[in-house]
């Protein structure tokens, strides 16, 4: 597959993260999301309650003493009727969006390129072939769900084509060739 596509970039084992990380920071900083899909079909524009906390990599309501998270502080801000609040700002404090950006926010193109090998301008102009391609569908094989994070691997997948509105469409999504 390497011979005919478009770019092609090898990244070192078990870094798939750091890059994926880096394209949806690039994504969501600069704007190239479907914020219409979003607003449709997302939880983006959700408040997340106030108790909620991502502080280094740690959710609210872990006790490290029985390795076990409380749920509770988990969930939306709700109205009268428990009906999830949404903001009329994406980039609102504490909605869903922002604290997923905040979360990807390490993930420069220079630190992605130190963990990968691959140029930060690559990594920048993937970034941007992701938010522009419709529809984007991403296609992977067994071994990406191997690694120790595969699931994480995959939910990066999901996070760039939901930002970008490419589920649900014909020719979007995401495909594990089996």
């Amino acid at each position: 597959t390497s011979k005919v596509a478009d770019k092609f970039l090898q990244l070192r084992p078990g870094t798939d993260i750091a890059f994926l990380g880096a394209c949806i920071k690039y994504i969501m900083e600069n704007n190239l999301v479907d914020h219409d899909y979003l607003r449709r079909n997302t939880n983006a524009y959700c408040l997340l309650r106030p108790d909620y906390k991502l502080e280094n990599g740690i959710f609210s309501g872990y006790n490290e003493k029985e390795r076990h998270y409380d749920k509770a502080s988990w969930g939306y801000q709700v109205d009268a009727a428990g009906k999830p609040l949404k903001s009329d700002d994406l980039n609102a404090p504490n909605t869903v969006f922002t604290v997923t950006k905040e979360h990807f926010s390490r993930y420069t193109p220079e630190v992605a390129s130190k963990i990968t090998g691959i140029a930060p301008e690559d990594i920048i102009e993937s970034a941007k072939m992701m938010a522009t391609i419709k529809p984007l569908v991403f296609m992977y094989a067994l071994g990406l769900t191997q690694h120790t994070v595969g699931v994480e691997n995959i939910r990066c997948y999901t996070l760039i084509t939901l930002l970008t509105g490419n589920v649900g469409i014909p020719g979007g999504g995401i495909c594990a060739m089996r």
